[in-house]
């Protein structure tokens, strides 16, 4: 996850609904349930799977300590919403979509208009 993706994870947190959807197209979606998310960035990818250079989707580098994410990436931890299906026990790479609280386009408009008018009124 990078920083913008980050800053709307503030808006899930802990226990917030998840649906994962699996790279490969014969599998069905996974509903999952945050456990935590971290405040900081990781400085190295510990799932090399995950990188660019094995066909993931982060943007790494490789070095003698391992992966290294170009990006910042916060790593979300998950567990199966489903009790039923907990025996699944395989590496799956693929999407998420985190759902969270709902967000104002106008609220953000307001608060950037505040903020500037602020900023250029002040000495």
């Amino acid at each position: 996850m990078d920083q913008k993706e980050r800053e709307h994870c503030n808006r899930s947190g802990r226990h917030a609904e998840a649906l994962f959807y699996p790279e490969h197209s014969g599998l069905d979606s996974l509903r999952l349930r945050v456990e935590e998310i971290d405040r900081d960035a990781t400085r190295i990818l510990p799932d090399g799977i995950l990188g660019s250079t094995s066909g993931g989707k982060i943007l790494v580098r490789d070095t003698s300590s391992g992966p290294v994410p170009e990006t910042a990436i916060y790593r979300v931890t998950l567990s199966l919403a489903d009790i039923e299906r907990r025996d699944t026990s395989t590496l799956l790479r693929g999407n998420l979509v985190l759902f969270g609280k709902p967000k104002s386009l106008l609220g953000d408009f307001f608060r950037s208009a505040a903020a500037l008018f602020m900023r250029e009124t002040s000495f």
